[in-house]
């Protein structure tokens, strides 16, 4: 038995005693202290949403794929361009809105729609991806998502390889 423990292969304490875990007691600490912190964040996000998802909509109605495009390209004018890899601001409001957002827009809306909404979104957190439309053939199909260089922000890169840009705002 002394073999065993001084390989480590027995404990001495009871399994039914848990030792603390330092790491997993910190990873607790610091989700907590994030999610106190960031309550005032999350509701404004929330809210963001919310009023993106009713400008696109009203957007769609209104305006015709080239309206948009300038819309967007308004949108954007005079700001900086991304730099060459996302940012960690990009990927936190992304990764964020993803999880809200079958509580803001329904399954039935479309990409068009979706892609609208986050970009909307995006810019009240002053952040501008690009817009992207593109078609395929055989059979012909139309899609839109956002992306900021390599990295798509609202679908997989599997559906978007299938289609060739033939817009980018």
């Amino acid at each position: 038995m002394s073999k065993l423990h001084e390989a480590g292969l027995l404990v001495k304490t009871p399994p039914t005693l848990r030792q603390p875990d330092p790491l997993e007691d910190a990873l607790e600490t610091l989700a907590t202290s994030d999610l106190q912190q960031s309550r005032g964040v999350q509701w404004r996000r929330m809210a963001a949403i919310c009023c993106a998802t009713f400008v696109a909509s009203r957007w769609l109605k209104r305006r015709s794929l080239a309206g948009i495009a300038e819309a967007l390209r308004g949108l954007r004018h005079g700001r900086e361009s991304m730099g060459d890899e996302p940012t960690e601001a990009l990927r936190c409001a992304s990764s964020w809105y993803l999880r809200m957002r079958p509580f803001a827009i329904s399954s039935q809306d479309q990409c068009l729609h979706d892609s609208l909404t986050l970009l909307h979104f995006l810019a009240t957190e002053r952040i501008y991806p690009r817009w992207v439309i593109g078609v395929r053939t055989r059979p012909f199909a139309a899609h839109s998502w956002v992306q900021a260089q390599h990295l798509v922000l609202n679908d997989l890169h599997e559906n978007v390889r299938a289609y060739t840009p033939i817009l980018v705002v």
